[in-house]
C-alpha cells in the first residue's frame, strides 16, 4: 500500500461535516423515547458483529470484547426502560440510575414485572439466571470495555473462552423477554391512565 493512500488527519477535516450524500446522514432528533432508540441500536451493532463473525471468524479474538459490551449494554438499557417506564405506570417514583449494576437494576425489574404479572415465575427465573450470568463476567460494564481494572487486575481473568453462537442466542431470548414486557407497559401506559394491578 502506498503511503498516500493511508487516511492521516488534517486541517480540513470536520467530523461533524454534512457531505453531498443525505443518505449518509443520520438522524439524532427522533422524538421517540430515546433510551429505546439507544438500547436497539446497541443491540443492532452487536447482531452485526456476530453475524460477521459467524460466517468469517478470523477476528473473532478481537471483536468478542465488542460484541460482549455491545449486548450487555442492551441489556442495561432495556432494564433502564423498563424501570422508568414500569415505575410510571406504577406510580412511583425512580431511584438512583446511575449505575451500571445489572444485577441491582434486575431486582427493580423483577419487582414491577412481579407486580404487574404474576403469573411469569418460570420467565423471571430464567431471565435472572441470564442476568446473573452476565453480571457476573462483567458485574460493572467495565470487564469488555478495558483489560485491567483501577487497580490494575485482569478484569476477565477467570474466563477464558466464549461461544459467540450460543451468547448471541441467550442475549437474543433476553432481549425478546425485556423488549416485551417494555412494549405490554407502553401499551398499558397508552390505554390506562388509572392502571391499577
Amino acid at each position: 500500500m502506498n503511503l498516500k493512500d493511508i487516511p492521516w488527519p488534517n486541517l480540513s477535516h470536520d467530523l461533524l461535516k454534512l457531505g453531498d450524500d443525505w443518505t449518509n446522514f443520520a438522524q439524532l432528533d427522533f422524538p421517540a423515547d430515546r433510551e429505546v432508540i439507544y438500547s436497539e441500536g446497541y443491540k443492532e451493532a452487536a447482531n452485526l458483529i456476530a453475524s460477521h463473525l459467524q460466517a468469517d471468524r478470523m477476528k473473532i479474538d478481537l471483536l468478542i470484547y465488542p460484541l460482549v459490551f455491545l449486548y450487555r449494554h442492551h441489556v442495561e438499557l432495556s432494564l433502564k426502560s423498563i424501570i422508568i417506564s414500569g415505575n410510571k405506570l406504577l406510580d412511583r417514583q425512580n431511584q438512583n440510575l446511575h449505575h451500571h449494576k445489572i444485577d441491582v437494576l434486575w431486582i427493580e425489574v423483577k419487582d414491577i414485572i412481579t407486580e404487574i404479572w404474576s403469573d411469569h415465575s418460570d420467565d423471571i427465573d430464567a431471565v435472572e439466571n441470564i442476568i446473573s450470568q452476565l453480571a457476573s463476567i462483567d458485574p460493572g460494564s467495565f470487564s469488555f470495555r478495558y483489560h485491567e481494572d483501577k487497580i490494575g487486575n485482569s478484569t476477565i481473568s477467570a474466563l477464558k473462552s466464549l461461544d459467540i453462537n450460543n451468547f448471541k442466542i441467550v442475549m437474543d431470548s433476553l432481549s425478546n423477554f425485556l423488549g416485551g414486557v417494555s412494549d405490554a407497559i407502553s401499551d398499558y401506559l397508552d390505554t390506562n391512565e388509572n392502571f391499577s394491578p
